[in-house]
């Protein structure tokens, strides 16, 4: 599918993605917001997600991952050269 980095195409997308897997999955995007709520939308309970947002900025790269499971939302940050 190609498409923009709308919410609409996102939703289109995770849709189609969630009736092409039998089973529970692991599935890790970018920091794109929209993405917190479609994938929600496609995969309820039933998928293992992860946001990884990449922040640069001098000499230091951050890399924050934003967790979903579900009932909670649940975040951690790790610093690194």
């Amino acid at each position: 599918m190609v498409g923009d980095r709308s919410a609409v195409t996102a939703n289109a997308f995770t849709q189609d993605l969630a009736t092409r897997l039998a089973n529970r999955v692991q599935l890790t995007t970018d920091g794109h917001r929209p993405y917190l709520e479609v994938v929600e939308n496609a995969f309820g309970v039933n998928i293992d997600y992860a946001m990884l947002v990449k922040m640069y900025g001098s000499a230091v790269q951050q890399v924050i991952r934003i967790q979903w499971t579900g009932d909670d939302l649940g975040a951690a940050s790790q610093g690194g050269c």
